[in-house]
């Protein structure tokens, strides 16, 4: 089932026949599975890099427990 489609006027619009911004033609949007592995596979990816480069930074000198919120998580 698709639910999107686009508007060589409007760009990415709810899918049906005709646009309803402008009555223009609306082609189909689809994806494969395929495609959506990979793609989350490569956020997976960068969420794992930004929790590296971040979890480091945070000050861990405070005198509270919050910075003991991720001991023993894994990533």
């Amino acid at each position: 089932d698709v639910w999107a489609g686009e508007c060589s006027n409007c760009g990415i619009v709810e899918s049906g026949e005709i646009c309803k911004n402008c009555s223009g033609p609306i082609k189909k949007l689809a994806v494969d599975i395929q495609e959506i592995l990979e793609t989350i596979a490569k956020n997976s990816e960068n969420l794992r890099k930004l929790l590296e480069s971040t979890i480091p930074k945070i000050n861990t000198d405070r005198d509270c427990s919050c910075h003991h919120t991720l001991n023993g998580a894994i990533i």
